[in-house]
């Protein structure tokens, strides 16, 4: 189960990655920083299941 949750991690970070992307692109600073706030937040999560096991 953690596999498969750190998978579903993994992709959720890729999909903020590109909304990060497109609102750097568009001049979104509010959205930037939520999306980099969150794609913090994720890499927090992986880095927890990863020292688990």
């Amino acid at each position: 189960m953690n596999r498969l949750y750190r998978y579903w991690l993994i992709f959720l970070r890729y999909a903020n990655a590109i909304d990060l992307h497109s609102a750097k692109a568009s001049g979104n600073h509010d959205v930037a920083a939520w999306c980099r706030l969150r794609i913090s937040q994720i890499d927090n999560e992986i880095d927890i299941l990863r020292m688990q096991g």
